[in-house]
């Protein structure tokens, strides 16, 4: 049994944890490949269908060209990556690793890699199909997170992310074109990383038939593991934020920086605050606790040493689905200050591995913060943390569920 797991990049959050998943895998002796649009991570493995440097503006015709052909729908920059048509793809088909499987296990595939006339050269040439999804895009007109709209369950259109909403606008005409792929498709195995994603699911008139799971994204404890009680000495507490896109509103930084300002005078002098991310902002210094930016880590040890480097993570997202940088604060013992929403409340059990927080609500986070200073809170938290990734979210635990599907399909 060959599987080849597909997704447009190596990095990034769901392709970080396409990633981890082909390591476990292989670990647990399953033959899997991944397919990938660049070479832009090498590793055993991984296959790119433009493997060579000259090729790679191939890629970026398709990834410019989705969004040229989005401009005339753009609401404004603010939504720009916020949705997907899907309507060029790279000749997937075609590469060794994809004709050699009989399981295709598919990722988060924007961005030019797979259209949806490829999602239905894939159903056609008759290979098994698993699908994890990362976030809700599968199953709405475009929009890869539905920000409380309820379109998506009577086949979208009106759509608010949209210049000219209307019941027959972009997201209408998208849905309509999923639903005839995937409501006169063979079964689909749809793979929530969390139980909110797999619910969501279960719900979506455009995938009723099909079957669904939930399992949740592996992480390798040996890689992520608690730093020495010494190494983290500090006249301060360190609180760690951290994005790939800090100003990206889903992540809800603003809330965070809100939160802090609610804090008194004495406790912000006993915070220090630590970014990583891009871009750099500079509007964000303050005069009473100190702000060190990190910019981008690359590498396993320099993103360990920063959360071993931490006393607690804060994860203020308004939109997530299950969180890598959740998984990994939680292998290395910290405790987690998250939001009540997504995936995020199956990740924190509140007051016992970290804190939920009302979502997009400062006091309520500020309360955590506050919470948090106590030493004693933050220890025990932080022990049963660590407990908590190695019973959940273990290579060799998530390996098994994931060679268990495979089987029974």
């Amino acid at each position: 049994m060959k599987v080849v797991l597909l997704s447009t990049y190596g990095g990034g959050g769901a392709g970080l944890a396409a990633r981890r998943q082909l390591k476990a895998l292989r670990k647990s002796n399953q033959q899997v490949n991944m397919l990938t649009a660049l070479e832009d991570i090498p590793e055993e493995g991984v296959f790119a269908v433009y493997p060579k440097k000259w090729q790679k503006s191939f890629f970026l015709i398709r990834k410019f060209g989705e969004k040229v052909w989005m401009l005339p729908e753009e609401k404004s920059k603010d939504t720009r990556f916020a949705f997907s048509t899907a309507q060029l793809g790279m000749p997937i088909l075609k590469h060794p690793v994809f004709q050699e499987a009989d399981i295709v296990h598919i990722h988060w595939v924007q961005h030019g890699f797979v259209s949806l006339n490829t999602i239905q050269q894939i159903i056609n040439s008759g290979k098994k199909i698993v699908w994890t999804l990362h976030d809700e895009w599968v199953f709405t007109g475009g929009c890869h997170y539905t920000r409380g709209c309820q379109n998506y369950l009577s086949g979208c259109g009106i759509c608010p992310l949209l210049k000219h909403p209307n019941p027959a606008d972009t997201s209408s005409k998208i849905y309509q074109k999923k639903e005839q792929i995937f409501l006169n498709s063979p079964p689909i195995h749809f793979v929530g990383c969390s139980n909110w994603l797999t619910h969501k699911m279960k719900h979506s008139p455009l995938l009723k038939g099909h079957g669904f799971h939930s399992i949740p994204n592996p992480i390798s404890i040996s890689d992520f593991y608690p730093a020495p009680s010494s190494d983290r000495s500090s006249s301060k507490i360190r609180l760690l934020f951290i994005a790939q896109q800090v100003k990206d509103p889903r992540k809800g930084f603003s809330v965070l920086w809100e939160a802090l300002q609610l804090l008194s005078p004495d406790i912000q002098d006993k915070i220090k605050l630590i970014i990583v991310g891009n871009p750099l902002a500079s509007e964000y210094v303050s005069n009473h606790f100190e702000v060190e930016w990190k910019g981008t880590l690359k590498g396993v040890s320099a993103i360990r040493e920063v959360y071993q480097s931490a006393e607690v993570m804060i994860v203020p997202s308004l939109e997530d689905n299950l969180p890598n940088t959740i998984m990994e604060a939680m292998a290395c013992g910290l405790p987690v200050i998250g939001s009540d929403i997504g995936g995020i409340p199956e990740m924190i059990q509140h007051k016992i591995t970290g804190w939920l927080a009302e979502c997009g609500n400062p006091p309520s986070l500020q309360a955590g913060i506050s919470w948090m200073l106590d030493t004693e809170n933050r220890k025990n938290c932080g022990n049963l943390a660590r407990k908590w990734a190695e019973n959940q979210y273990a290579e060799e635990v998530v390996s098994q569920q994931w060679q268990n599907l495979y089987t029974s399909i």
